[in-house]
């Protein structure tokens, strides 16, 4: 059991990565290179501070006739967050396990309240994992990476100003739950009792009480001739819809930005920069329902493959700004994606619902996701 859950665990990890394999540019998963450390704004420290404020790359024009700057290896960074689930994919692992075996397990017990409590028991734990997975259960992976010897500025006093050219890719991929609010059944505290005088009434009260099981999937039949086991119980669980969603998001960004001093006195000067960014994305999502990832007898990054439908479209961003360098400090502002940019996810099927529940679970799912992702601007100061 161990084994399997280690298996999985690193499974369902990888498949977080491995299925979106390049994502969101502009850095905002993770601040590229010693911006790690530095922030956002610009600096002379690091070449890194020119592919955020479009205007930083000039702030240094006029030192020398000429300068060109290029990184050396790369800049490379990643980073995962857990939701607060402990134990988060061994969570999984129990829910598909525990499902998989309520519907296989048939109880005989001499004790009826045992029999039926047992299979009760295993019901509602079910639901309140279902429950703590929605609410607690996420996890998101994502990393970024520049092409070597990128980003390259180069400034010269004949071209009035810098140009900078920046080529990186990211990946994110963020997994989530939608539950199934299927109600909880109260144990059995009492049952008829049988009457040897009428065992044939008796025996239909009790079963008439044990009916009242079905709605959530259990079967429970009374033998009125077993006295060792007279009460049998076996589980169909309803149609259950709590779902695993998968949004995966792979981008390529080339960014060719230009910025110039426009105004100086004795004390500062004033730079503003622009740049034009390129994107090609391919946007995923998956909804796998929780039983069905139980019922396969693959793993599950070989069932999350399957149905990755990645959709790739183009766009270009647009960014400005402007940056004040003083002999003591530096105050700027930039906007990024100032024409809102926008890609398209795959389309996702609601007809894997089948519960009775199938409509809250499709709202909820209708609310977690958006079929169009839009780069909304943003303003940064520095």
């Amino acid at each position: 059991m161990g084994k399997t859950m280690l298996n999985n665990r690193v499974s369902i990890c990888a498949a977080a990565m491995l299925l979106s394999a390049s994502s969101f540019a502009d850095q905002v998963f993770l601040p590229p290179g010693s911006n790690l450390v530095y922030g956002a704004s610009s600096n002379n420290q690091s070449i890194m501070s020119s592919v955020t404020n479009p205007a930083a790359a000039a702030a240094q024009f006029g030192v020398e006739d000429g300068q060109y700057r290029v990184g050396i290896i790369s800049s490379v960074g990643a980073g995962l967050e857990l939701g607060k689930v402990d134990n988060f994919y061994e969570q999984v692992d129990t829910f598909t396990s525990k499902y998989k075996n309520a519907e296989l397990q048939v109880i005989q017990e001499s004790d009826p309240l045992k029999a039926i409590n047992t299979q009760i028991g295993l019901y509602n734990d079910l639901l309140s994992l279902s429950e703590s997975l929605e609410r607690d259960g996420n996890a998101t992976v994502f990393a970024n990476a520049h092409l070597p010897l990128m980003p390259l500025v180069i400034s010269r006093k004949a071209w009035g100003g810098s140009f900078v050219l920046d080529v990186n890719a990211s990946v994110v991929a963020n997994l989530s739950f939608i539950n199934d609010p299927l109600k909880p059944v109260d144990p059995f505290k009492t049952l008829p009792k049988f009457d040897p005088l009428d065992p044939v009434g008796s025996a239909q009260k009790i079963q008439t009480e044990l009916d009242k099981l079905q709605v959530v999937g259990i079967t429970a039949k009374f033998d009125k001739d077993n006295l060792l086991a007279p009460i049998s119980v076996s589980t169909k669980i309803p149609a259950n819809d709590t779902a695993l969603l998968v949004k995966a998001a792979q981008v390529g960004e080339v960014g060719f930005g230009y910025s110039r001093p426009v105004w100086s006195n004795g004390s500062g000067t004033l730079t503003a920069g622009g740049r034009v960014k390129y994107y090609q994305s391919r946007l995923a999502l998956v909804v796998k329902k929780l039983v069905t990832l139980a019922d396969s007898n693959e793993n599950s990054k070989d069932t999350l493959s399957k149905d990755f439908t990645y959709v790739t479209s183009t766009a270009l961003g647009a960014d400005t700004g402007i940056l004040w360098t003083d002999r003591h400090y530096r105050v700027g502002a930039w906007v990024n994606n100032l024409n809102s940019p926008s890609f398209d996810y795959n389309q996702v099927d609601p007809s894997i619902f089948t519960g009775d529940n199938k409509g809250i679970v499709i709202d909820k799912l209708n609310s977690s996701i958006e079929q169009t992702y839009k780069m909304k601007p943003q303003v940064q100061v520095e």
